[in-house]
């Protein structure tokens, strides 16, 4: 058995060790410990696979990468779970994402033992968790149709998931955390379309000059370093997957000034989509491992002149700056054909303090038929000085102050104010499910004025720009300045209104 196969066994039994751990965490609430895994215990790595499945899917149909799973995400996620299912009682809402330290999911994530990197300092955390309680149709939907969670799920700055499924009162209890790290960027292969989905940096606070960020080109090679393309190729969303009988390959991202390698499976770390398998059921399952992180190295980033990859004269590529880190050589041909895969290594800078974010105060939801600004701090907030910005067009919240009937500089939780159509005809769009009153709606655009369906548009508030917001998303969270951060998102628990 070749390493890499090692390798993928272990990442298996870790899976099926935390189950088995959360498993018997439930079943011990009711005085029983079973000695063998129950059919409750074994499905749960198909429920994971299920609504991974769903999450890909929906996030190809809109236009983003896929979600690679990540063992330290997914230890955070089962950590969490462990934790809510020692409790006497689940929690409900936001309080499902507070760890036994009162702490958030970002905070944990950036904690021992998992170390999560973060960008530039530590308030700035590439990580969202969201749950739900019940099956893989009903946790779907209800992210599908939840503006907070569907801003999480459809957030392309996500490249990395960890996701548990674990028995609970005839269903399951299901916990996702979504990350992304610098300097690590994602490629996913697709043996059924013959496609290798490629991913970039979209996080908001990846600076061009500390990490890479623009993604222009990649280059591909086989684990002996040699070149499996002609020179760099243009970045797609998706590239042809090359003829090979290798297990795995290696793809070079770069954008002009720094490069990030990173490894693509070909036999067990390919993408999975509904109907597909990532686990290998044969497999014998070992004793419960114990689940700690290694914390990320600390990196040291340099601009020299690029490695050669390999030994072939004619395929060198061109000298130009790279980044080089301490620790293992990221190049290929350092890689033999049997080693063990090198993991990307993390960039960590000397933090200067800044308060974490948190979730955003305002989300903008917007499709086909409407836009909404919905108030999702948990409390009022002034939306007043709002404005957004469509290029050759923007609408001031002022607009709606003509025909509200509450303050925007005092505006409610969980209410809104819409847009529609001024050609809408038959019954009015619903309004997201978050918001439980809207309190204005403007008509004063056609459909063919509704920038948000093609074109990026900015969020504004007294000349700053709050956010930029993607057509693509259908959601966009707006931070406002004054304000701290917000509660963590609430999580789908049927029965509880939230």
């Amino acid at each position: 058995m070749n390493k890499h196969h090692t390798r993928r066994i272990h990442r298996f039994r870790i899976r099926h060790g935390v189950i088995l751990l959360l498993c018997c965490i439930v079943i011990g609430l009711i005085g029983f410990a079973p000695q063998h895994p129950t059919s409750a215990q074994i499905s749960s790595d198909e429920m994971v696979n299920r609504l991974l499945g769903l999450l890909n899917s929906w996030r190809i149909g809109e236009g983003l990468w896929p979600l690679e799973p990540n063992d330290t995400l997914e230890s955070i996620s089962a950590t969490q779970a462990a934790f809510l299912l020692s409790l006497a009682e689940l929690p409900v809402g936001g309080q499902l994402h507070i760890g036994p330290q009162g702490e958030n999911a970002r905070e944990r994530a950036r904690g021992e033992p998992f170390n999560w990197p973060f960008y530039g300092n530590p308030g700035q955390v590439a990580v969202s968790e969201i749950a739900a309680v019940g099956s893989v149709s009903f946790a779907y939907n209800f992210w599908q149709n939840s503006p907070l969670h569907r801003s999480t799920v459809l957030n392309p700055a996500y490249r990395e998931i960890g996701l548990v499924a674990v028995p609970y009162q005839g269903g399951y209890l299901f916990l996702a955390n979504f990350g992304a790290r610098p300097n690590v960027l994602t490629a996913i292969a697709d043996p059924v379309t013959q496609l290798i989905y490629l991913s970039r940096e979209e996080y908001q606070f990846a600076t061009a000059d500390a990490w890479i960020r623009d993604v222009n080109r990649v280059r591909l090679f086989d684990g002996a370093g040699r070149p499996l393309t002609a020179g760099w190729i243009p970045w797609e969303p998706t590239i042809p997957l090359p003829a090979t009988d290798a297990d795995r390959i290696f793809l070079l991202y770069s954008d002009g000034n720094l490069q990030a390698i990173t490894e693509v499976g070909l036999v067990d770390d390919v993408l999975v989509l509904p109907g597909t398998r990532q686990f290998v059921a044969s497999t014998a399952i070992a004793a419960i491992p114990t689940i700690t992180p290694l914390a990320s190295p600390t990196l040291t980033a340099t601009r020299t002149s690029l490695p050669t990859f390999t030994p072939i004269p004619s395929s060198t590529p061109t000298p130009e700056p790279t980044l080089v880190v301490s620790g293992p050589t990221l190049t290929p041909t350092d890689i033999p054909p049997t080693a063990t895969p090198t993991l990307t290594p993390t960039l960590t800078l000397t933090p200067s303090p800044t308060p974490d974010r948190g979730d955003p105060d305002v989300l903008v939801v917007y499709d086909d038929d409407s836009l909404t600004i919905l108030n999702v701090a948990g409390h009022t907030v002034n939306i007043e000085a709002l404005v957004i910005d469509g290029g050759d067009i923007t609408i001031p919240a002022t607009n709606w102050a003509r025909v509200v009937d509450v303050p925007l500089a005092a505006f409610p939780s969980g209410h809104c104010v819409q847009i529609w159509s001024t050609d809408q005809a038959g019954d009015p769009p619903p309004p997201p499910d978050d918001c439980r009153a809207v309190r204005s709606v403007l008509f004063y655009l056609s459909r063919d004025q509704f920038f948000w369906l093609t074109d990026q548009f900015t969020v504004r508030r007294s000349g700053l720009d709050l956010s930029f917001c993607q057509p693509r998303s259908r959601t966009c969270g707006v931070f406002l300045a004054e304000l701290s951060a917000a509660a963590e998102q609430p999580a789908g628990v049927p029965g509880v209104a939230e």
